[in-house]
């Protein structure tokens, strides 16, 4: 019932109702809002956009994840998706430190189009 709209109907709800860039695909961003399952963030949930489509969620990380993965100064040079801007030194601190399930949750997206993975992180 999520995947075909009906439960957003049904409820008259979004998933998901902030993203970060443009997407200038109408039904890209109706599927996104009205068909596609969010994950659970602490603060509002945000999904993040490049390449003008929507990422895909990869899941929770923490600076040990990011290593494992090989992605840690990746998503560091990519930067900020909220900002669109380069990370301060504060906040590479914090990335650096994160761990996942602690008081710094990291939730890691990567374009669908050229391969780039970049990081949202909340507080609680």
């Amino acid at each position: 019932c999520i995947a075909n709209g009906k439960a957003s109907k049904k409820f008259d709800g979004d998933f998901i109702d902030i993203y970060f860039g443009e997407v200038s695909d109408e039904e890209k961003i109706d599927e996104l809002i009205h068909r596609t399952p969010s994950y659970c963030g602490w603060q509002q949930e945000i999904w993040v956009t490049h390449c003008d489509d929507f990422c895909a969620f990869l899941g929770y990380v923490g600076a040990k994840e990011l290593k494992e993965m090989g992605v840690l100064e990746e998503v560091i040079e990519n930067g900020s998706p909220e900002f669109n801007a380069e990370w301060s030194e504060e906040q590479i601190e914090i990335i650096k430190n994160m761990v996942d399930g602690g008081h710094v949750q990291g939730y890691l997206f990567k374009c669908f189009h050229c391969g780039k993975h970049f990081l949202y992180y909340d507080v609680d």
